[in-house]
């Protein structure tokens, strides 16, 4: 019986002749794609959701609070967590970029947006229930970087 060799191709590369990238160049390029669909796929929703505020406000005028404007705090800090994210992601679009850079530019980027909006539902009045949506965007934002971004497994030390 001949022994087989089955060969997985995760992500083809011209250049490759169909095989896997197995240095440390082909992980960086692929770091780097996986960082740039996280901040693109984020930076979507977050606009999204804020064109949508718009719009649900004109449609139903909240009880409580300031009519949506652009200088509302709250308003203010979900542009500047846009912001942020476009930034990311246009940093990570480039080429050249270190693994420690980009490992920089993710987490400072995705601490950043969190803190920006925690900021945001800091700034809502307390009817709306600020804690209960920061709880959703935290737990939206963290598992979609989870499911997009490669991570090393953490070593823990016994001791």
């Amino acid at each position: 019986m001949k022994d087989c060799v089955r060969k997985v191709n995760c992500r083809e590369d011209a250049s490759s002749g169909g095989q896997v990238p197995l240095d440390s160049s082909g992980e960086l390029d692929f770091l780097r794609e996986r960082l740039a669909l996280f901040s693109r796929a984020t930076l979507l929703a977050c606009v999204g959701f804020f064109v949508a505020g718009f719009a649900i406000e004109a449609l139903w005028p909240p009880r409580a609070g300031a009519v949506h404007s652009f200088s509302r705090p709250d308003v203010l800090f979900h542009l500047a967590a846009c912001s942020v994210l476009a930034v990311m992601w246009l940093a990570t679009r480039q080429p050249g970029l270190s693994e420690r850079a980009l490992l920089i530019l993710d987490s400072a980027g995705t601490v950043a947006t969190l803190a920006l909006f925690a900021c945001m539902t800091a700034n809502m009045p307390s009817a709306w229930r600020p804690e209960t949506l920061f709880l959703l965007i935290v737990i939206v934002i963290l598992l979609t970087r989870a499911s997009l971004v490669p991570s090393r497994p953490a070593t823990v030390a016994n001791g």
